[in-house]
């Protein structure tokens, strides 16, 4: 009897795991690059570098990421991974590197996201953005 009782624990357990593994993982918000950055009109957004506002435009072709911050038009790269990323900066005048991470999403895009940014001079400042485009 005790056998018996451990193979069906054994078969019982094999089974529970294998239910488990074929369960999908659902993926969390802002985890695709496409809910950051439509393929094909790309995504614009305003908010706050610090107290200063700001308003970035990040492109499908090419990457390339429009900073104003305070009047002042930056250009750079964006790379999306675990985080989103991007870089700005005009001709040495200023240069800022930001990094932040989806706070909400809804119908498959990220529609605010939060995080920070440091300047040339290695000054930190928190990002708060929400998506108008």
């Amino acid at each position: 009897m005790k056998k018996i009782l451990q193979i069906a624990l054994a078969l019982t357990l094999a089974l529970a795991g294998t239910l488990v593994l074929a369960v999908p993982a659902h993926a969390a918000c802002g985890d695709t690059t496409a809910e950051w950055v439509d393929p094909l009109l790309g995504s614009t957004w305003s908010g706050t570098v610090g107290s200063d506002s700001m308003v970035v435009t990040l492109t499908p072709a090419l990457n390339l990421a429009a900073s104003v911050v305070v009047g002042d038009l930056g250009l750079g790269v964006w790379v999306h991974d675990y985080d989103t990323r991007w870089s700005s900066s005009l001709a040495g005048i200023w240069e800022y590197h930001f990094e932040v991470n989806a706070s909400s999403c809804h119908g498959g895009k990220v529609t605010a996201a939060s995080g920070g940014a440091t300047d040339g001079l290695f000054n930190i400042f928190s990002v708060s953005m929400t998506r108008t485009g």
